[in-house]
């Protein structure tokens, strides 16, 4: 960025801020293209600051993309770790069904089948605790 494409030829007002320039000032930060133009048409800019004012555009679109871009990522994972801590908690309650059912079993049969059904339970639960741990670091 050039300091003689920004320096004040006139005194004038950011619109952004309400900083106030005289003349010679520098005016910074460098104007958006739009203001600019005002500030070169107004004769408190030189016609230079137009340029610097598209750059200063570019560099602010490019900044709020990737703004956007860090977001839309943050709101995935947050979404990704609410549906892992939800598999947690159905893993929680599906573990402790098959332990009420094994406790309540009289047969060998169903003994078999509900300690199946737990093991298999305490499996699925470490899969999700696996999971979610993992989503969170």
């Amino acid at each position: 960025m050039s300091d003689k494409a920004l320096k004040v030829l006139s005194p004038c007002v950011d619109s952004r801020s309400g900083k106030r320039f005289a003349v010679g000032d520098t005016f910074d930060p460098a104007p958006t293209e739009e203001q600019a133009a005002r500030l070169f048409k107004a004769g408190c800019l030189p016609e230079a600051a137009i340029e610097v004012g598209k750059t200063a555009d570019a560099a602010a679109e490019k900044k709020a993309d990737a703004a956007a871009e860090a977001k839309a990522e943050e709101d995935a994972k947050a979404a990704a770790i609410a549906a892992a801590t939800d598999e947690v908690t159905l893993a929680k309650a599906v573990l402790s069904e098959a332990e009420e059912a094994a406790n309540k079993a009289s047969t060998a049969d169903e003994k078999a089948k509900a300690g199946k059904s737990v093991t298999e339970a305490k499996a699925a639960l470490k899969k999700a605790e696996d999971a979610l741990e993992k989503l969170s670091k």
